[in-house]
């Protein structure tokens, strides 16, 4: 199961999807990233010399100079732990560890309206201003993006690239606390954001299946254990979620997994 994700840009408000530049601060106080290898390609090769033309007889022209070699190509990406990294979006410098250790819900942080405005001002084109700027909305920004207290945010905020950050639905973690397994909220959690951030860059889904299954297959997301009844998270299809995190889009998921932890719970 992959987390749905919209664009959050942080800079003016002219911007699609936009945050306060105020704001920024938010995304400077989630989760530290976490570690990662210095990847360097190889150089590619020195391209040949051209040979020397001919010289003109008598009356004659010149013969042509040789065409230079080709330059070798550059050698494949190696990590410092000496683990191969295949040319793509993989990018282990982006990895982010995700936030909490509690499991809460229901908090009451925010109202039922508090999350409908929230949710159009800043991701169906409203002013995000007006509601980020709005110290009454200050605690139910704290508990969705988790900036508070140490629960498990129904929002994750991944890198900042130029002046937008990409925010993912925590569905693994909601979908743990919905169905009683609190032990697999963290680590499934992990283990998603870890895939989601590493392969943040891809510019397409088969680029990005492609990119998901090299950081499954070794690296940082690999050392992020998964118990077997924690499995089953992870594998969930998006139309099997527990009533309290369903949703098929960006826009139900939000609506659920917010609710259900900074809201009344989904009651």
């Amino acid at each position: 199961m992959r987390t749905l994700c919209l664009i959050l840009c942080v800079g003016t408000a002219a911007a699609a999807l936009p945050m306060a530049c105020s704001d920024v601060a938010i995304l400077d106080d989630m989760a530290a990233a976490g570690g990662a290898d210095t990847v360097t390609g190889g150089t590619g090769g020195t391209g040949g010399t051209g040979g020397t033309g001919g010289t003109g007889g008598t009356g004659g022209t010149g013969g042509t100079g040789g065409t230079g070699g080709q330059g070798g190509e550059g050698g494949t990406g190696t990590s410092s732990s000496g683990t191969t990294h295949p040319e793509g979006c993989y990018d282990e410098d982006d990895i982010l560890e995700a936030p909490g250790s509690a499991a809460e819900t229901g908090k009451m942080d925010c109202t039922a309206a508090q999350l409908d405005t929230f949710f159009d001002a800043c991701f169906d084109g409203g002013s995000c201003d007006s509601f980020t700027l709005d110290m009454a909305n200050e605690g139910c920004l704290n508990c969705v993006f988790g900036l508070t207290g140490n629960h498990y945010p129904p929002l994750l905020l991944g890198n900042q690239t130029g002046g937008s950050s990409t925010v993912y639905v925590n569905v693994e973690a909601c979908e743990s606390l919905a169905q009683g397994l609190d032990q697999c909220a963290g680590p499934t959690s992990n283990r998603a954001f870890c895939t989601d951030t590493a392969c943040e860059t891809c510019a397409s889904d088969p680029e990005d299946q492609s990119c998901i299954e090299r950081a499954l297959a070794d690296g940082p997301c690999t050392t992020i254990p998964i118990s077997t009844e924690c499995e089953s998270i992870l594998g969930l299809d998006v139309m099997d979620l527990s009533p309290e995190c369903a949703g098929t889009d960006f826009t139900s998921l939000f609506k659920s997994a917010t609710n259900f932890v900074c809201g009344d719970g989904g009651t």
